[in-house]
């Protein structure tokens, strides 16, 4: 909660507290921490607003619990947070679903094993929207952000794509046949020279150009943003120039594309 300025400075101090100097007349850690002490800086004469609490052992603990209770409430109250409930009870249940609903083999996701919501519902004997919403809660807990169709395509889009490409898809998605046609790029030739056994001197390799690392998150959205305008799936590959190998992970969004919502 310190300024910019203030943090950077106390910061360099406590960097400079865990260096071992011998050089100095003092150890290095009593140095900082007087420079520390001596710092005059905006922020630093003012508390957190944060709860701090001290307990008297020597207090009963009925009154410990009162008082900590008593503060609790206000500060609730203060920053408006509403009493939630311990649900870690239900983790179990959350990650069930998940688990058949996404294809979890527990090392890793299946898409022969994918189920879908309804599929899972009947399956465990719990309403449809018991099941969404464990869904939901298992998405955040594995992601630690709320669900979004958006974020599921980005954080498991590739996951998923790389059993259906049979390549992965990770960092440069393929060296042999690239998933979209690739944008190419000249090399200089300080990069591809080679240097001569004679000598110094660089023998440029000429003509090689390489493609560009392709973004697969920026290919799902594009594919995700015209499912509903063409229902071909060759003809949408076609539309956005990719590869027909493509054409199953165009056919596997569009399956889901129903649920994510």
């Amino acid at each position: 909660m310190l300024p910019k300025e203030t943090l950077g400075h106390v910061g360099q101090r406590l960097v400079e507290a865990g260096c071992d100097d011998l050089a100095n007349a003092l150890p290095r850690r009593v140095q900082a921490m007087l420079e520390l002490n001596a710092l005059d800086l905006p922020g630093l004469n003012s508390y957190a607003d944060e709860p701090i609490v001290s307990v008297n052992p020597a207090a009963s603990g009925r009154q410990i619990t009162k008082a900590i209770s008593d503060l609790l409430k206000q500060w609730k109250n203060e920053r408006k947070l509403e009493e939630k409930r311990d649900r870690s009870d239900k983790y179990a249940d959350y990650l069930r679903v998940w688990d058949l609903r996404e294809g979890w083999t527990g090392e890793k996701y299946d898409l022969s094993r994918e189920k879908k919501l309804k599929e899972v519902a009947i399956e465990l004997g719990i309403e449809l929207s018991t099941v969404n919403n464990h869904y939901r809660s298992a998405f955040e807990m594995i992601v630690g952000q709320p669900y979004l169709p958006d974020l599921w395509c980005r954080v498991f889009a590739v996951v998923k794509l790389m059993d259906l490409t049979g390549e992965n898809v990770v960092g440069r998605v393929t060296h042999h046949r690239p998933l979209i046609s690739p944008t190419w790029r000249p090399i200089p030739e300080s990069v591809l020279g080679c240097v001569s056994q004679k000598g110094d001197a660089r023998t440029p390799t000429a003509a090689i150009v390489v493609p560009q690392e392709i973004d697969i998150c920026a290919m799902v959205e594009q594919i995700r943003g015209l499912l509903g305008q063409e229902p071909d799936d060759q003809r949408l590959a076609d539309r956005l120039n990719l590869d027909h190998k493509v054409i199953p992970a165009i056919a596997y969004l569009r399956e889901r594309n129903g649920e994510l919502t």
